[in-house]
Formats: C-alpha cells, sequence, structure tokens
C-alpha cells in the first residue's frame, strides 16, 4: 500500500509537469529514494515514465485520442530526470541488488507466482470481479454517451491495467488509481463546477 501511495504522488507529479510545472519533476528521485526501499512495485512507477516520455515523442489527433509531442527540452529534463530516479532506487542497505529483485521475482520465482492468490487471474464471479466489470462497462457506454478526449499516455496506462488487472488481480488497485481520474472527467459534466470558497483541504487531507 506504501508502494502505491508513492505511486499516486508520481503521477501527479507528472501531471504537474504536463500542466508546466516542470519543477514538480524534480519530486520523484526523492520519491524513488524512498520506494526502492518500500517495495518492488517501484517497477510500476519506472513503467511510467516510459509510457510518458515514449508518448511525448509523437503528435497527432484522432477521433478522440490526442498526442502533444513535447519540446526537446521537456524531453530531455524527463530523460534525466528517469536516470536520477534509476540511480536512487540503487541507495539501499543492499545497493543495487535491491533494485533488480522486482526483476527476479518476475523471471525466476515462477512457483511464489503460481501459489500466491493475488497473482491469479481475476474471477469475474467475485465481488472485486464484478465492480471491475461494472466500471469497465461504465467507461465504455459513457464514451459512447459523451465523448470524453483521451491523451495517448491516458488510454496507454488505462488499457495496460485493464489487461493486467484480468491476467492478475492484485493490478486491481493500478487499475483504480488510473481510472479514477477518467471517471472523473465523465463526471465532471454533470457536477456542479468546483468553488474554492467551499472547499476544505484540511478536512480533505
Amino acid at each position: 500500500l506504501m508502494g502505491y501511495v508513492l505511486l499516486l504522488i508520481h503521477l501527479i507529479c507528472l501531471e504537474r509537469f504536463q500542466q508546466g510545472h516542470a519543477r514538480a519533476l524534480w519530486i520523484l528521485p526523492a520519491v524513488y529514494l524512498i520506494w526502492g526501499n518500500v517495495h518492488g512495485n517501484l517497477i510500476l512507477g519506472l513503467f511510467v515514465l516510459g509510457v510518458y516520455w515514449v508518448t511525448g515523442l509523437a503528435e497527432f489527433r484522432l477521433s478522440s485520442l490526442e498526442a502533444v509531442r513535447r519540446p526537446a527540452r521537456q524531453r530531455i529534463q524527463l530523460l534525466w530526470i528517469s536516470l536520477l530516479c534509476l540511480l536512487s532506487i540503487m541507495v539501499t542497505p543492499y545497493g543495487a541488488r535491491l533494485a533488480v529483485y522486482p526483476v527476479e521475482s518476475l523471471t525466476q520465482q515462477r512457483f511464489m507466482m503460481e501459489v500466491t492468490t493475488e497473482w491469479e487471474s481475476l474471477q469475474f464471479s467475485t465481488d472485486f470481479g464484478r465492480v471491475f466489470l461494472l466500471l469497465i462497462l461504465a467507461i465504455l457506454l459513457l464514451q459512447v454517451v459523451a465523448p470524453a478526449s483521451y491523451k495517448l499516455e491516458t488510454l496507454v496506462l488505462l488499457l495496460f491495467t485493464i489487461a493486467e488487472s484480468c491476467i492478475h488481480a492484485r493490478f486491481l488497485v493500478f487499475f483504480a488509481i488510473i481510472a479514477a481520474p477518467v471517471l472523473a472527467t465523465y463526471s465532471a459534466r454533470w457536477l456542479p463546477p468546483y468553488k474554492s470558497d467551499k472547499d476544505h483541504p484540511i478536512a480533505n487531507a
């Protein structure tokens, strides 16, 4: 769970970067310094970094799908920050050994994945499976009724989490993190606009 909290911070920093706040990225090396000593799901963060960098190389608009090519300066900054993040995850009591453990567990410890329930395929007969299916159908229906524009990186992450959640139930949390802002984009059309005077940051925290 701590790893997923760090993933949320990671995604918020990238979203701020997308909005033009370049300094937000400098938080990431510190996040990975903690993440490397907390849990192996930091590999998800590295995957997200890769998706944001690659999708920033293209520019096109295809119906509701949009890709925006980032300026060279932003791409270089994102690349340097990614390298600093890789170096940060090696600062552990075991050096780089702990950083490569997630890869080893996926490639060399197949037995652990076979006997651990959360690595099993998602069963749609369970409550989690039904809710997951309901959310997928809701997104599809909303896109038909009230189409929304998708950024390329958002669509890639959404499709990845859907596929991985079907294969391994443990990815449902990752799916929830990615799907929540997607559903919020649709629901915002029927909700009253944001009013700062009614916001309560301390209570929300």
